[in-house]
Formats: C-alpha cells, structure tokens, sequence
C-alpha cells in the first residue's frame, strides 16, 4: 500500500543551496553550479519509512526577491517547511517562518544550514553551538528543529529528508479514521430478495 504524497517546500534566499539539496537528495549527486530556479522548481521522491513508502512532493522555491510575493501560494497545503540559509541571516529566518505561521500555523517547519563543508570542520565533529548560536537559540526557542547538511558532500541530507518522511507518516496516522471494534454493529440481513 502506498501513503499519498506528501508536499514539502523548500524555502530561502539565493544560492543557499536549495537546489543542490534536493539534487543531492533525488540524484546522490552534486554540481558546483546550478542555474537559479525560476517560480518553483518539483521533485518527486519516494522515502522508505516503517516498511511503508512515503512519496514527498518537493518545491524548491526562487529565493529572488521578485518572486517573494509568491510565496504563500506555494506555501499553502504544505505539510513540512523547510528554511534554508548559508549565513545566519535570523532576521531573514524569522521572515520566513512569522509568512509560514500566517498561512498555516500548524506547519512543520525545519531550519536547515547549508553549505556546512565551508566551514572547514570536519565530517563528525559536533557543530552546534559553533557556526550559528543566534539561530540555534532561536531554534530552541521555538521549537524548531536544525540541521547542518552539506549537498557537496551529503552530509545530513538524507538524514533531514528521512526525518520529513517520518513527521509526514506519523501525521497521516493521525488523520486515518479510527474504528470502533468493541461497539456491536448492525447485523447484515443476510438474506438476498
């Protein structure tokens, strides 16, 4: 049985690596560049979780300016966010999530850092609390979850898209309908004509 698909939207300024995210994620490759996307760009791609198979429909926004004011039109029957930033840029951030909780204030919303190899530390080397202390506050506070990821190197992709695949599937068990067996039930008459 497969689980409906789920969309996710990819949020951000230019050229924080939105596209190389989801390229690394769908391909398992990286290019150095890539051409700005333009409106939205969408990737379907299927995750396997608890032995279910999980399709996350993934929007990868412009971050141009120009293309802001699109933003709630993509943003809408979204069931993850995800808000990604090279520089911590809070103000930026906080931009982003206050248009999130405007057009839905039940939204899971990750925080992603890209580009993580830049920082020249090295692959399993615990990075909170180095690169961006002003974001993992506001994280905390909330209630936010971060990652660091690198689409250079993969580091934390697949970890990240895996963890959308899981809030994605733990909803949808939410939202099956729930049927009583203890309750008796009208007895079928079960003779035809």
């Amino acid at each position: 049985m497969e689980i409906r698909p789920y969309k996710v939207i990819l949020l951000g300024e230019n050229n924080v690596g939105k596209s190389s995210l989801v390229y690394r994620l769908h391909k398992n490759v990286f290019h150095g560049y890539r051409e700005p996307t333009i409106g939205v760009a969408f990737v379907a791609h299927k995750i396997d979780c608890d032995g279910k198979k999980i399709q996350l429909n993934i929007w990868d926004t412009a971050g141009h300016q120009r293309f802001s004011h699109f933003l709630p039109l993509y943003i809408h029957n979204s069931h993850v966010a995800i808000i990604c930033f090279e520089l911590p840029r809070l103000k930026k951030i906080q931009k982003y999530v206050k248009t999130i909780q405007e057009v839905d204030p039940q939204m899971h919303i990750i925080l992603v850092a890209t580009k993580i190899d830049l920082y020249g530390i090295p692959v399993g080397v615990d990075k909170t609390q180095l690169i961006h202390p002003d974001v993992e506050k506001y994280a905390e506070t909330e209630k936010l979850k971060l990652y660091y990821t690198s689409s250079m190197t993969g580091q934390n992709v697949q970890e990240l898209f895996q963890y959308v695949a899981e809030i994605v599937y733990s909803d949808s068990l939410l939202d099956e309908p729930v049927i009583d067996l203890t309750k008796e039930t009208e007895s079928w008459n079960r003779n035809c004509c």
